[in-house]
């Protein structure tokens, strides 16, 4: 008789509703903490790359302008000397 009067339209019980209202909850928090986390993550990333645009940038101007060799370039940029090394090959390249 349930079904004729609602049409066969039975609704969520009380325990039902609180368990979708919380899987709804922990899929929102879910989704709030990957954002964060991919936010983070990508502000990270974009200081890292954007000091080592700078360094490289840095380490050429010591090598073409100042004619300063791996060792010296390095320690003035403080970067290691296979980066000075990495940078100076893409020069020659050039």
């Amino acid at each position: 008789e349930i079904k004729t009067i609602t049409n066969n339209n039975i609704t969520m019980g009380i325990e039902e509703l609180v368990l979708h209202l919380t899987e709804q909850k922990g899929i929102e928090k879910g989704i709030e903490k990957g954002l964060e986390e991919g936010l983070e993550k990508g502000i990270a990333k974009g200081i890292e790359e954007g000091l080592e645009k700078g360094n490289v940038k840095e380490v050429r101007n010591l090598i073409t302008k100042l004619g300063l060799s791996d060792e010296q370039a390095a320690d003035v940029a403080g970067v290691t000397i296979e980066f000075v090394k990495q940078v100076r090959a893409t020069l020659k390249e050039q």
